[in-house]
């Protein structure tokens, strides 16, 4: 299998553990996708702090724009590699309180019905769930 992973992901999730070759291009949304489906399929992974910090001021407007784009698409998820239990802890680096951060944490779903929303902790939570098949509906 061929993954698409963008070119602006600066720590692309690896797949290591699956037969996939990533190839790095320029994506028009979202962080991986599929050759010949980068119209239809996206999936935007936002590490906590990436994800506090686009909760805020200009980066809340840019990632708002972000998830609308993403939500035209056919097969689409936001996958969170943070537990709430890590939102509580504050376990980032801003001066966003915990509540603040939780209530932002509703955004994607919110915004964008029915957009996926899955969060597990780090990247190991992440091997669990594609190897399960829950990012893609």
């Amino acid at each position: 299998m061929r993954i698409i992973a963008d070119t602006r992901e600066q720590r692309p999730f690896p797949f290591t553990k699956y037969e996939a070759d990533v190839e790095r291009t320029a994506l028009p949304t979202a962080d991986y996708s599929l050759p010949g489906f980068e119209d239809r399929v996206g999936i935007e992974r936002k590490e906590l702090g990436d994800l506090v910090g686009c909760l805020m001021g200009s980066n809340r407007e840019r990632f708002e724009r972000e998830l609308r784009r993403l939500s035209t698409y056919e097969l689409k998820a936001v996958v969170i590699e943070a537990s709430m239990r890590d939102v509580a802890d504050g376990m980032y680096r801003s001066e966003m309180k915990p509540h603040a951060v939780a209530i932002g944490l509703r955004l994607p779903g919110a915004l964008l019905r029915p957009l996926p929303v899955v969060r597990r902790p780090g990247r190991r939570g992440v091997h669990h769930i594609l190897a399960l098949g829950e990012i893609l509906p």
